[in-house]
């Protein structure tokens, strides 16, 4: 199995993690897919980056799809993708896109926003979530 998916369903599922549950219920529906990716397949300038196997698996794939965007919310994975001219969206970007492309309402991203800030699981800083919120309910 890809890094990726070994980390967000298969470690989750060991954690006990509710979202891995749903991540592996929409990988049962095709809603997404497993892409396998060899060390070989990482280029020499990414493979020797200091980031974990998910986020340069994830880089990597983004570049050989010339991906539209890549999902990363790793600050060195952000970096490391900008510095190769990746577009790319962090868990919040992909929220207020829902909302503009009204797949969810802003009542239900505040819901979603309100438990980021209560996790202490998730390294999201509040003052952007914040931000972020105030912006898209202005708009």
């Amino acid at each position: 199995a890809s890094a990726v998916y070994e980390e967000t369903v298969l470690e989750g599922l060991a954690r006990g993690e509710p979202d891995a549950t749903h991540i592996e219920i929409a990988f049962q529906r095709q809603q997404l897919q497993v892409i396998n990716m060899a060390e070989s397949d990482l280029s020499l300038e990414i493979s020797s980056s200091a980031l974990d196997r998910g986020e340069k698996y994830a880089i990597q794939l983004a570049v050989r799809e010339n991906a539209d965007w890549v999902l990363l919310d790793d600050t060195a994975a952000r970096t490391e993708a900008k510095r190769l001219g990746l577009p790319m969206k962090g868990t919040l970007g992909v929220f207020v896109d829902a909302v503009r492309q009204k797949v969810l309402s802003l009542s239900e991203v505040e819901v979603v926003f309100q438990a980021i800030i209560k996790r202490e699981d998730i390294w999201i800083a509040e003052g952007l979530v914040r931000r972020v919120w105030k912006e898209l309910k202005t708009k």
